[in-house]
């Protein structure tokens, strides 16, 4: 145990899991800091919702607001009840209320309430309320912004001219401010709430949150592409590791069985008729095939076989590879048909390779087929292709076994395996070889009926 926690395998497993935790709480911390970001947006807005009812003149001057003053009634004549004329400059409450509690409205009706600057809301933000006329104009303040501020007179009143151009009844930021217009009588009712320091916050947090996303998103990328690439130099090594040791094993097999295949010649001579011989050089000769199939596909997986591509006539290698089964469908009690056209057909490859995929097709329909069966090899043009169509009935593929019939040692039939003597390579080998001519072998099959296999490749731009 001691040894193993300084396996590098071991090291390397702990180290992933450990770079994983990371990537995963960086990314949460992500998520954390924009949903925590998107919450503080919300959340100041419905402040700013419930700061813009809590101060709207609309719940403490409805008098007021519903017949206005002019301007210069209030600013110039204005007469208070012990017959003084004075300049309005600041709103104080018995100048409207005439000793009366004022007016707030509510979902259930009007009800009373102290005047405004008796009754802030709890959490207090620097506000100003104002009504003003159809231009802008401020005509009277209901509450100025506070004395800490550096706002002159001048100042508020071009700001509410901008807020009026922009031509937006509501606005959650304008220039660091929010505001509200609620049109009354020959003007509106203006509510502005300083909301500085909360953009600033705003800003602030989605900064940081985009920031620290991107970090988290930038090393979870690298550390994903580091995992993957670990990963796949791993299964690229044992891999290659696999097909080290099946093309060493497969020419290591070579020289025993034929050592064992020249034995069994010598003791045929020697014993004639002897059927336990004969059971031993047909399993040699079986496993000879299967070793020489397993080196070719082992060198073909490591781009060691080499190919001879020239033009050559497909309908000349087609009948050549079909007719060399005459003998065997014969005494198979199969009939074998060969249909091909009168003019050849170019294209470009190595002859023996092709031909070695119509001969595993076509050995594979007469070992898949029944006595009595037909088995037709037909030859022809589709668009830009040359085809060749192996026919055969019999039972047939099943659907399920269609996708996995190219499978390296996959048998549909397992059953059938030692009667027939396949090894589950044939087509992986000539898949492989009309992949390599930039062709396809395609599969169709009605179960207890037929099957057909059509190999297509391409013809030669001459032809």
């Amino acid at each position: 145990m001691k040894n193993s926690c300084h396996d590098p395998i071991f090291r390397k497993v702990h180290f992933n899991l450990f770079m994983t935790a990371g990537v995963a709480v960086s990314l949460l911390f992500a998520a954390f800091f924009l949903l925590f970001n998107i919450y503080i947006i919300g959340n100041n807005y419905a402040d700013t919702d419930d700061y813009f009812e809590a101060v709207s003149p609309e719940n403490f001057f409805p008098k007021y607001l519903d017949n206005p003053p002019y301007q210069k009634d209030i600013r110039e004549n204005f007469v208070p009840g012990n017959g003084e004329r004075r300049r309005l400059d600041k709103f104080d409450s018995k100048d409207f209320s005439d000793e009366e509690p004022l007016e707030e409205m509510s979902d259930t009706g009007p009800r009373r309430r102290p005047p405004l600057r008796e009754a802030r809301p709890v959490e207090y933000k620097d506000h100003f309320v104002a009504h003003v006329n159809q231009d802008g104009d401020i005509v009277v303040n209901f509450h100025k912004f506070s004395d800490d501020q550096t706002f002159s007179d001048e100042y508020v009143q071009a700001l509410v001219k901008r807020m009026m151009k922009e031509g937006r009844i509501q606005n959650y930021n304008f220039e660091g401010f929010a505001y509200r217009f609620t049109p009354h009588g020959n003007g509106f009712s203006v509510v502005i709430i300083d909301r500085r320091n909360e953009v600033f916050n705003e800003h602030h947090y989605a900064v940081i949150s985009i920031i620290i996303f991107i970090m988290a998103s930038v090393s979870g990328f690298l550390l994903a592409w580091k995992f993957t690439w670990d990963a796949l130099s791993t299964a690229e090594e044992s891999y290659s590791s696999q097909k080290r040791f099946i093309a060493d094993a497969s020419h290591e097999l070579k020289t025993p069985i034929s050592v064992i295949g020249a034995n069994i010649d010598v003791l045929e001579q020697e014993i004639p008729d002897n059927k336990w011989l004969g059971y031993i050089k047909t399993e040699n000769t079986r496993m000879s095939q299967l070793v020489k199939d397993l080196l070719y596909l082992a060198k073909n997986d490591a781009g060691q076989i080499e190919y001879t591509k020239m033009p050559f006539d497909l309908v000349n290698a087609c009948a050549c590879s079909v007719l060399a089964f005459e003998s065997i469908a014969f005494e198979q009690n199969k009939r074998l048909e060969l249909d091909s056209p009168n003019e050849k057909i170019f294209i470009t490859g190595d002859e023996s390779k092709i031909r070695q995929v119509i001969i595993i097709l076509t050995d594979n329909a007469l070992k898949n087929s029944e006595k009595n069966a037909l088995v037709k090899v037909s030859c022809y043009i589709e668009g830009n292709y040359a085809c060749v169509r192996v026919w055969n009935s019999g039972h047939g593929i099943a659907a399920a076994d269609i996708p996995k019939i190219f499978d390296r040692f996959f048998r549909s039939d397992v059953s059938r395996s030692r009667v027939t003597g396949g090894s589950g390579l044939g087509l992986p080998i000539a898949l492989s070889i009309a992949k390599t001519h930039g062709g396809t072998i395609t599969v169709e099959s009605k179960v207890n009926e037929y099957a057909v296999f059509i190999l297509k490749l391409p013809l030669e731009k001459n032809s």
